[in-house]
């Protein structure tokens, strides 16, 4: 009765639920979910909970997930590893949403096991992914700059072993070619903040203070980027971000920021994950989202 079954009469459930409230009974979710097969845990894995973005798009996750009655629970780490895994399988995980590209044992060990897992914002080749158009990203971003008359460019990426960095870079640089611009490019460097590369490098330095437009794999990165410019006191020229972070938190300033519908996209994620669990359909999707240029207001 109290899991709801079918054959049970609504005034008998009734009845029960109403004793188990007087009595003070609690369900045992663990014990419930050994006999079900499903846990109704989602997991959800990034590698940093300091940017903005994630805890946008977990709270998107956590608020659909739990209206399907799941609970989300977050891995914070730099890696989808074998540790990660199978803590998943030991804890009994429906399934998982991760903002990390699994390694190449782990997309393996997903795929064995049949165990439901979406790839959101990346790309994967043995699991569901779905993420923004990160070509178009870059196309959008470029054609605003020379819409308006930019001359020196700079593309500033996220590391360069990020597949999605070079796709950002390579729609940008396809439209700046068409139009004879050459941008300059520059990336992260994994443990630096951006402020001390640029501090560090006297190329980057000049050539960032000299660019009247400025490209950013993201939000945080053009935020980092703003930020120096304030602090040397220089103008700051016309900086596109990736993300919209603005969108769902109040800035006190307003910038360019290239974005998909973060909601739709999370919903989309949801569902391919619940189909897997329900095995309604367990095939591998790979979806790409549109992106618009969100305007300065």
């Amino acid at each position: 009765a109290l899991m709801d079954a079918p054959d049970i009469s609504n005034k008998t459930k009734e009845l029960i639920r109403n004793t188990a409230e007087q009595l003070g009974y609690v369900q045992n979710i663990s014990a419930a979910s050994l006999k079900s097969g499903n846990s109704k845990m989602v997991a959800v894995i990034c590698d940093s909970l300091l940017n903005p973005y994630y805890y946008e798009m977990i709270y998107y996750l956590e608020i659909h997930l739990s209206e399907k009655n799941y609970i989300v629970a977050i891995y914070r780490s730099n890696e989808f590893d074998m540790k990660i895994f199978n803590s998943l399988l030991s804890r009994n995980f429906a399934g998982v949403i991760s903002f990390i590209t699994p390694n190449v044992e782990v997309e393996s060990q997903l795929k064995k096991h049949s165990f439901p897992a979406v790839l959101l914002g990346r790309r994967g080749n043995l699991i569901s992914s779905i993420c923004m158009d990160d070509y178009k990203v870059g196309k959008l971003a470029a054609e605003y700059l020379v819409n308006n008359n930019i001359k020196r460019p700079v593309y500033f990426g996220e590391l360069k072993t990020f597949p999605i960095t070079a796709l950002r870079y390579k729609g940008f640089n396809e439209v700046l070619a068409d139009n004879n611009i050459k941008p300059m490019v520059y990336y992260k460097e994994k443990g630096k903040e951006v402020t001390e590369l640029i501090e560090n490098n006297e190329n980057m330095r000049n050539d960032l203070l000299a660019s009247d437009g400025i490209y950013c794999f993201s939000d945080i990165i053009a935020f980092e980027i703003i930020r120096y410019f304030k602090r040397v006191g220089k103008e700051i020229p016309a900086i596109i971000g990736v993300d919209n972070i603005q969108s769902e938190i109040p800035l006190p300033f307003s910038m360019l920021s290239i974005s998909v519908n973060k909601e739709a996209l999370v919903d989309k994620a949801i569902k391919i994950l619940i189909d897997q669990i329900n095995d309604i359909d367990t095939s591998v999707k790979i979806l790409t989202e549109d992106v618009i240029l969100n305007k300065v207001n």
